[in-house]
This record gives structure tokens, sequence and C-alpha cells, in this order.
């Protein structure tokens, strides 16, 4: 099983199931404020890329139903997939299954960002 990085050029997104390093004690010194969550944020979308940003799944159990539902891979790769699942859930990493649409530029830099700083884990890259 291939786990890519980053974006397929011939298409208009890419779908990642990862999981995030969330660390909820960081507060702004200035204003108070946690950040919000990467995954809040892809929910919203860009509202110029229609629904090609998009929270596909949010949740341990949400991201394994919609794995067994729609996946394309045969039942010993969907356990492999499982078992990273709850292995990165298991050390306190929140799982998700994103699609970021290459035109949503402010996210793709969040994203390299993310990536850049090890704070979330391509567990399978489902583009």
């Amino acid at each position: 099983m291939k786990t890519r990085n980053g974006f397929v050029s011939n298409s208009s997104s890419s779908s990642f199931i990862i999981a995030l390093k969330v660390d909820r004690e960081i507060i702004c010194p200035h204003c108070h404020r946690r950040d919000t969550n990467f995954f809040d944020r892809v929910a919203r979308g860009s509202g110029y890329c229609g629904d090609d940003t998009k929270l596909d799944a949010r949740g341990i159990d949400e991201v394994i139903r919609k794995l067994t539902e729609w996946t394309t891979h045969n039942a010993e790769e969907v356990e492999v997939v499982k078992k990273k699942i709850e292995k990165y859930a298991s050390e306190g990493y929140e799982i998700g299954w994103i699609s970021i649409s290459y035109h949503d530029e402010d996210l793709n830099n969040e994203w390299e960002s993310l990536k850049s700083s090890k704070k979330v884990i391509i567990i399978q890259d489902r583009s």
C-alpha cells in the first residue's frame, strides 16, 4: 500500500486519512484563545472550491466505518489501516479523513506547515 505526501497534479483535490497531533493546552498569551482545529477549518472549506475541500469523516469510529464501507482495498489492507488508526488514536492523535482542493491555497499552506512540523501523520493517501 502506497503512502503519498503531496497532491496529484491532474486532480482537483487530494484525500487523506490522517492523524493530527492536537495540543489543546496551548493558549495565545495575547488574546487568550486556542487556535481552531485544522479539521474544523477543513470542514468549513474555502467557500470558492465547491465540494473539493471537505471533512469526509472525523473520529476513529467514523473513519473506520467509512473506510470499511468505501474501500477499494482487500480485507488485509483495510486491517493494516485500521491498526494504524487505532495506534495513533491511542497515542492521543485525532483521526480524520480529509479532502483538500488543490486550489485552496490557505489550507494547502497550513497542510504543508503541519507536515513540516510533524503534527500530522498521513495514515493513508485516498486520492
